[in-house]
């Protein structure tokens, strides 16, 4: 017996990872992708821009850079947009289905806010979790078998007017070239409304410029781990989704285009070793610098060593300039 065949449903899920498993569970309803990570690169202010920046950076970033990519991945985007804009006209219920890390938390929020401008369909539902039994280190809804979605199928809540709103504000202020909005939203009790949220949004803002070091977590945990020695990026990807996060919320593309900035930088605090510069990017080696090893130390600021410039949302970060620097001992961000 069908889960969701008495009525006319939609399953909206920031990736493909459930589009099968829905099926095999006994899901009838259409499966909606809409997987901009929008946790990594710009995201300009300017509706009229967003798609197209966002086209550009996934394709500079994940893809081969060439336009053919860009018009692909732009296409790609667009048709998640439409399916999102008609959701409410065609569909009598839309569930999302959402966990507790930055990637999924972001992309909810960009989705509530359509719904908090747009129409609402007569049922717009959620299914969201930070973990589940059985599971030591959850790490999302697709280490889920069939039984364990029906489950939380059954345990699915209305997505009230509250949280719509909550959505919205987030949405607008990851677009901001300034992170004080989103660390207002971290630090207010009634961002609760989303129980996951405010741990996800602290998430996104530990990748901002540490004091200190300059490093962002992500690239921090990657130096930290090759003070020991080398590791491929595939063992260091897997070290940081399995062990080292706190809150994963890469994939593994997402973790070489951090991996590439860093050794890209006029300065490298990385490299890859000689004998792996030929290997496919998840098979070569890295080892630190002493560059590397100066800013682990604390001697050396990264954001001194004229790395690339990078996006966090609406937030620019390059050397020469002044950054917004996430302070670990105060939780929040702090202009230097």
């Amino acid at each position: 017996m069908p889960q969701d065949d008495d009525q006319t449903t939609l399953h909206i899920r920031c990736g493909s990872d459930l589009r099968v498993p829905l099926q095999s569970a006994g899901f009838a309803g259409d499966f909606l992708e809409y997987a901009d990570p929008i946790c990594q690169g710009p995201v300009p202010l300017a509706d009229d821009d967003l798609l197209t920046c966002r086209a550009e950076f996934i394709n500079r970033a994940y893809e081969a850079d060439t336009p053919e990519g860009f018009e692909e991945t732009l296409a790609l985007l667009q048709t998640w947009e439409t399916g999102l804009q008609q959701a409410a006209s065609r569909y009598h219920r839309v569930v999302l289905w959402f966990e507790h890390d930055s990637f999924d938390q972001l992309i909810l929020c960009r989705v509530l806010d359509h719904f908090h401008s747009a129409d609402v369909p007569r049922k717009l539902e959620m299914v969201t979790t930070d973990h589940y039994p059985g599971f030591e280190r959850f790490i999302g809804l697709g280490q889920l078998n069939g039984a364990a979605l029906q489950t939380l199928w059954q345990q699915r809540s209305a997505i009230t007017p509250a949280q719509l709103e909550l959505g919205s504000r987030c949405w607008q202020a990851l677009r901001e070239p300034l992170p004080t909005g989103l660390a207002s939203l971290m630090a207010d009790p009634n961002t609760s409304t989303l129980p996951y949220l405010s741990g996800a949004l602290r998430r996104h803002l530990q990748e901002l410029p540490a004091l200190g070091h300059g490093l962002g977590l992500t690239e921090q945990i990657v130096l930290e781990q090759l003070r020991t020695g080398p590791n491929s990026v595939a063992q260091l990807f897997q070290k940081l989704t399995m062990q080292l996060d706190p809150r994963p919320w890469l994939g593994d593309l997402m973790f070489w285009h951090i991996v590439e900035s860093l050794l890209s930088a006029k300065q490298p605090p990385i490299a890859v070793t000689a004998e792996t510069r030929q290997a496919s990017w998840p098979h070569r080696q890295l080892k630190l610098t002493e560059t590397g090893l100066a800013v682990i130390r604390g001697e050396t600021d990264w954001m001194s060593c004229h790395p690339p410039t990078r996006w966090l949302g609406g937030i620019r970060l390059g050397d020469n300039q002044a950054n917004w620097r996430w302070d670990e001992h105060r939780q929040c961000p702090e202009l230097r």
